[in-house]
């Protein structure tokens, strides 16, 4: 029998290994994150203001480790701050909080995580430029940070730096937060919209300080908020564009700026996100859809192409795309393979592909391994139980010879454990998350992962 759990163990390595495993993602000015599958959180690109969470104003061109539990749910990034939901519905923020958009009750940034308030039932949230949005599990929005043109929808114009309650409704289900805009459907279908309307971006409203319907409409299913644009889609598939046109960001064939939702092309829609001057959205059938400015190549759709399109055209011939997250300058996108592909401007490292160079066509971004998924090797050791929460094995052969072990974590720093020999390693002190147990022998080192749960 355990000769199986062992095999079991080694084929569930090596698949591990060539599988991606980008589970959520959003990206906003010159900044990205992800979570993967595991939980883990990993930032890249701009950071001026700390907002990629590792403690430097570095910037980063690939993905980075944020150091931490295991354990987050939901993300976003405003323009220089970001915010995450972790499993246990704590609510979390970094970066720049000029505004307060952090919510910590002050106005000096952070360049870790930090919890805000200790409330543990928040569902979801939104970064904008410098104010954030968010829906608790009872269905009440909440706001704070910048709320100069009334973007925080308390009938204000003054700054928060904590979290307030908007309104008394417990039917909010969705929200999106733009430059100076705040965007909320409810339950029952209706789109509400607060803020600025300079070009037309809340739809038939103008300027609003407070949550206000947009429309008579109750079949809203989707809205995003670009930088003077938003994208919606309804319940019966359809796709709506407003707002600000000056590149064709709203993709009617024109450059005009409209104050009412236009629909946008044919066929049944399931995802859209706006930019800043250029949209994207993702069809039934999994085909991605980019247009607007095309000038540092955010649309994805080739080398040669640099003008701008007034029109929805296809990136591409993938038919398995799940989610796009737009900036203003750059674009990622994820397919049900969790495969993540970016393209664009990149001089910051934001596309995440070890470099700064534009590109002009869907390139993947390697799901960093943190180190051999494998658990065995050449001398046949083997790590069990793996994952574990109490005690560390490790199976070797008899003319394998212990010399010295030492357990490293995912920055490469050691850790405070003793490694004595192949068994009972005890690892309870151990944070949850993953970790490496580097094995000397007599004949070599062997560096193998395992996970603390």
């Amino acid at each position: 029998m355990k000769k199986i759990i062992y095999s079991a163990l080694f084929i569930f390595g090596l698949l591990n290994g060539y599988a991606q495993c980008w589970e959520k993602i959003s990206a906003r000015n010159g900044q990205s994150v992800s979570i993967k599958e595991d939980g883990s959180l990993w930032t890249w690109g701009y950071n001026p203001e700390g907002q990629l969470a590792d403690g430097t104003t570095t910037n980063r061109n690939s993905p980075t480790l944020v150091a931490g539990n295991f354990d987050w749910k939901e993300i976003t990034t405003g323009y220089n701050h970001m915010l995450g939901i972790k499993l246990d519905g704590s609510l979390w923020a970094w970066g720049s909080n000029s505004s307060g958009q952090l919510g910590n009750d002050g106005f000096t940034g952070v360049h870790t995580p930090i919890q805000i308030g200790t409330a543990t039932n928040w569902a979801k949230v939104a970064g904008g430029a410098y104010h954030s949005l968010a829906i608790k599990t009872d269905g009440t929005l909440w706001a704070w940070g910048s709320n100069y043109a009334g973007e925080l929808g308390d009938g204000t114009l003054v700054i928060k730096n904590h979290p307030i309650q908007i309104g008394t409704s417990t039917n909010w289900v969705s929200i999106s937060a733009g430059q100076q805009t705040s965007f909320g459907i409810k339950a029952d279908g209706t789109l509400w919209a607060w803020g600025s309307a300079d070009y037309g971006q809340l739809g038939t409203l103008g300027n609003t300080t407070f949550p206000t319907q947009v429309g008579t409409d109750t079949n809203w299913t989707l809205v995003n908020a670009g930088y003077h644009h938003t994208v919606g889609i309804r319940t019966d598939g359809t796709l709506w564009t407003w707002g600000w046109n000056l590149h064709g960001q709203l993709g009617n064939n024109t450059n005009d700026d409209s104050y009412e939702p236009i629909q946008i092309g044919t066929g049944q829609w399931l995802n859209a996100n706006a930019g800043g001057y250029h949209t994207a959205a993702i069809k039934s059938d999994g085909t991605l859809w980019t247009w607007g400015s095309n000038s540092l190549g955010q649309l994805g759709i080739g080398s040669a192409t640099i003008t701008s399109k007034l029109i929805p055209t296809q990136v591409g011939a993938g038919r398995n795309w799940v989610d796009i997250q737009l900036s203003y300058a750059h674009t990622l996108a994820l397919n049900s393979n969790k495969n993540l592909f970016a393209f664009g401007y990149n001089d910051d490292g934001r596309l995440g592909l070890g470099d700064n160079q534009i590109r002009r066509s869907p390139a993947e971004v390697i799901c960093t391994q943190l180190g051999s998924n494998d658990f065995t090797n050449n001398e046949g050791l083997v790590l069990y139980p793996n994952p574990t929460k109490h005690y560390l094995n490790v199976k070797a052969s008899p003319n394998v010879v212990f010399v010295k072990g030492q357990i490293f974590d995912v920055t490469g720093k050691a850790v405070s454990v003793s490694v004595n020999g192949f068994e009972g390693i005890d690892i309870q002190t151990l944070q949850n998350g993953i970790y490496f147990l580097q094995i000397t022998t007599i004949a070599e080192t062997h560096q193998l992962k395992f996970v603390k749960i």
